[in-house]
């Protein structure tokens, strides 16, 4: 048995993640049996300190990713966001902007603060195309379609927002008065199939015509994969609402 040296045990690590993964407790001199491939043999090793420091710097990195995943799904389906409008949650966060207010899983803006296109992040893969959706569930009406569209932009390249195609131009939040706390949830989804020719009429920023949408059933038609991440923020009226209203003709 010999001690591993740091470029050996990072090799290790690389060929086989899940010994760091499965390995909480260990100390230097205990034994370990790693394994490059499954058709390798198990080979034995005696843990040295510096590689102990390493594992356990790997677990605190995975369990706080399996923090952050937990409190995307905990939250969405906390606010009832599943099952109202998607059968599962996200696990990853979109990081939106609104100036320098980040939306955070449900805190709340004033539509004053919403009024311009946000700065969108997400985590993704280079050469990829993504959809994203920004939909109010909370329109006063009963039933399937009971959604209201904010904004949808497909064929995104990786996270490029600006560069994909606009199918419902961006139109800020705008709760009705009375209407109480309504919920406004961004949704990312990956389109596997590559660039989509979407027939669904554009909407632009001076057009009412965005109720009777549902995201779950868009997802559907053009099978994309997810939702792969979200976010939500909450807002109710104010004295900026009537001017989006009457921008948009209602």
């Amino acid at each position: 048995m010999r001690c591993l040296k740091r470029n050996e045990y990072q090799t290790h690590w690389k060929l086989a993640p899940g010994v760091l993964v499965c390995l909480t407790n260990i100390q230097p001199r205990d034994n370990i049996r790693t394994s490059v491939s499954p058709s390798t043999p198990l080979v034995e090793h005696r843990v040295c300190a510096e590689a102990v420091a390493m594992q356990q710097s790997a677990v605190i990195l995975l369990c706080t990713l399996g923090i952050a995943f937990a409190d995307v799904k905990s939250d969405f389906e906390a606010a009832k966001i599943v099952p109202d409008i998607i059968d599962s949650a996200p696990l990853k966060k979109i990081e939106i902007k609104y100036g320098d207010k980040e939306v955070n899983l449900g805190n709340e803006f004033a539509p004053t603060e919403t009024k311009n296109i946000p700065e969108v992040h997400y985590e993704h893969e280079g050469g990829v195309l993504y959809t994203l959706v920004m939909t109010d569930p909370d329109i006063p009406v009963r039933g399937y379609n009971r959604e209201w569209q904010h904004w949808v932009v497909g064929n995104i390249p990786e996270d490029k927002v600006a560069k994909g195609e606009v199918l419902t131009e961006y139109v800020g939040p705008a709760p009705p008065k009375g209407s109480g706390k309504h919920r406004y949830v961004f949704l990312l989804y990956k389109q596997n199939q590559g660039s989509i020719t979407f027939d669904e009429r554009r909407i632009g920023n001076r057009d009412n015509r965005r109720n009777r949408f549902s995201v779950k059933k868009l997802a559907e038609k053009y099978n994309l994969e997810g939702p792969l991440a979200g976010n939500y923020l909450k807002a109710e009226y104010d004295d900026y609402v009537p001017v989006i209203h009457k921008q948009i003709g209602n």
